[in-house]
């Protein structure tokens, strides 16, 4: 049997401002700090596996849960947060089951196209997008598409116009950002002094876990902000922290009480002193 033609990218990019987008902002404020390592593992098994988008139901809660070392119900939270907020497409999810987004697509066709890979177009019923320089629609206007007045001589000018514009940026943002390239950085942790990448964040999550992700980034925050320190490397930091406390031997349990025995004669002595006794 012939092998499945790979869907799938190995790298995807984080906008420099994802970590203060209103709606990460949001879905964190509502699920708490781990949220944001969730919505990274998302998006990491979305552009590994389907691309653009990732097939939602119990057995995907339970993959994320495990991934990220929450519970199925926390998932669940962020999940529906996430779609409510329109971070993830509300009728997508509830028509389709996937999770995506005109913004996931878009990037999904930008790295397919830049980095000149093979890799199946966006299924027409999942597509939020016609092309790189139009708005989302949404399933009723792509419905009546076909009722759409022609494009007038001037219109359609201006189109190549904006293509060409696009076409420049596009080839210039693939010359500073190669796929091997480094993803945007943010400031994270209590007190925003936490330097990480996305993907430092996305293996931190995948190797300990979103809880103790969060957990130790806020140590470190807190850290440097009651002490004045600085580090040259935070994710190294929170590495070596979490592996030293690891290593820590656990503390001495305290000894048990000596418990004094008794041979068979010694106890008949003792109930024959009591019964001779005078109470």
């Amino acid at each position: 049997m012939a092998k499945q033609p790979k869907q799938g990218l190995d790298y995807f990019s984080i906008d420099a401002g994802f970590f203060t987008d209103m709606k990460v902002r949001r879905i964190k404020r509502a699920c708490g700090p781990a949220a944001v390592s969730i919505l990274i593992c998302l998006m990491c098994n979305i552009y590994r596996e389907g691309g653009y988008y990732l097939g939602w139901d119990k057995d995907s809660a339970f993959l994320i849960a495990e991934e990220t070392g929450v519970s199925e119900d926390e998932i669940t939270r962020v999940v529906d947060t996430a779609v409510s907020i329109g971070f993830f497409d509300g009728e997508l999810f509830k028509f389709q089951k996937i999770l995506t987004s005109n913004d996931i697509q878009r990037h999904f066709i930008f790295v397919v196209k830049s980095s000149k890979l093979k890799r199946d177009a966006v299924k027409p019923e999942y597509n939020l997008i016609i092309n790189p320089e139009e708005k989302p629609v949404s399933p009723e206007e792509k419905a009546i598409a076909a009722e759409e007045k022609p494009v007038s001589t001037e219109e359609s000018t201006h189109r190549i116009e904006k293509n060409r514009i696009e076409k420049n940026k596009i080839e210039k943002e693939s010359k500073e950002n190669p796929a091997s390239g480094e993803i945007p950085r943010a400031q994270l942790g209590e007190f925003g002094n936490v330097d990480l990448s996305g993907r430092e964040l996305a293996a931190l999550t995948e190797r300990y876990g979103a809880v103790k992700t969060a957990d130790y980034i806020n140590r470190v925050s807190t850290h440097m902000r009651s002490r004045d320190k600085a580090y040259p490397d935070h994710y190294a930091v929170i590495i070596k922290w979490i592996e030293e406390d690891k290593n820590k031997a656990p503390p001495p349990k305290p000894a048990a009480a000596a418990v004094r025995t008794y041979a068979r004669s010694e106890l008949s002595a003792l109930v024959t002193n009591i019964d001779e006794l005078e109470f």
